[in-house]
């Protein structure tokens, strides 16, 4: 069965979502950095032919999901540093100095990180001021970096969306739209750099982006308010009868006789709130208080 257009894509490397590289000929799609080797001469996984590729990816145009600030602004994303975040930086780092993502040639280091993670550039060199010239590196593509084989790559693959997506599920506990911006971030950054990149390696590509829409933000959660008083609920009993069936008539004459009332509950039948006695010799009560005994055998 194929896939709908109008939602996300899965990718078939290293199974994340917002997959933006559809090859037509078997119907896979792959993130852009998954893909081991360019240009495409067949599928990786299924080995159909494939020289041309299609971009699909999520349009930002829609109603539930406000405009994001571009990185560099004051409105950029502001949060504090988790683990998550920075081991998903690092290794981003390390696949950037190998030379290893599809990314155009000349693309700063600091500009990359800051566009993927949604942040102000700042943000990045008050982190990394470790990282030696870290706005000075620029980047240059490597189609086999040292060491690289197909296994390594999707293992490096993987791990990446495995940080990624520990990183985004820590922007979703925080409430808001912000992991929402943050794909939506990802995904505008990386196709806006596989045109130009497709062109300088000589990847042919069939087909213009296709939008889709976002995931609709999670509503937020009903919140109910405890009430001022209890609630009234009503209730029926049988009227007492003194020729009911279910007792003796000796022994409700003798209650009678000892001024015990036989129905389960405190006080007498007058002081009840009676707001109906219909045909059938049944009162409807708006309130009534039960006597504890009636739970003792």
């Amino acid at each position: 069965m194929s896939q709908s257009s109008s939602s996300p894509r899965r990718c078939v490397v290293c199974k994340g979502m917002d997959a933006i590289v559809l090859l037509e000929a078997c119907g896979h799609a792959f993130h852009s950095r998954c893909i081991f080797e360019w240009p495409i001469q067949a599928c990786e996984v299924c080995q159909t032919p494939c020289d041309s590729i299609a971009l699909v990816g999520r349009c930002r145009a829609f109603p539930s999901s406000p405009p994001r600030a571009a990185p560099g602004t004051a409105a950029a994303t502001r949060r504090s540093w988790d683990e998550a975040e920075r081991e998903y930086c690092m290794l981003l780092m390390d696949l950037f100095k190998e030379g290893s993502l599809p990314l155009k040639s000349g693309m700063h280091l600091r500009q990359t990180l800051a566009m993927l993670l949604n942040c102000n550039p700042m943000r990045i060199t008050k982190k990394f001021k470790q990282q030696d010239q870290l706005g000075k590196q620029t980047y240059s593509y490597h189609p086999t970096p040292a060491g690289a084989n197909y296994k390594r790559h999707v293992q490096r693959q993987k791990q990446l969306t495995m940080l990624r997506d520990s990183f985004y599920w820590q922007l979703k506990m925080q409430g808001g739209n912000a992991m929402e911006m943050m794909r939506e971030a990802e995904v505008d950054f990386w196709l806006s750099q596989i045109v130009s990149f497709a062109s300088a390696v000589g990847q042919s590509v069939s087909a213009t982006s296709m939008p889709m829409p976002t995931t609709p933000t999670t509503p937020p959660p009903v919140k109910f308010d405890p009430t001022e008083r209890p609630l009234t609920v009503e209730c029926y009993v049988e009227q007492y009868m003194p020729c009911l069936s279910q007792m003796d008539w000796e022994i409700m004459e003798e209650l009678k006789l000892q001024n015990t009332d036989p129905l389960p509950w405190s006080g007498q039948l007058d002081d009840l709130s009676v707001s109906v006695i219909d045909d059938d010799g049944c009162l409807l009560l708006e309130k009534m208080t039960v006597d504890e005994s009636i739970w003792s055998n």
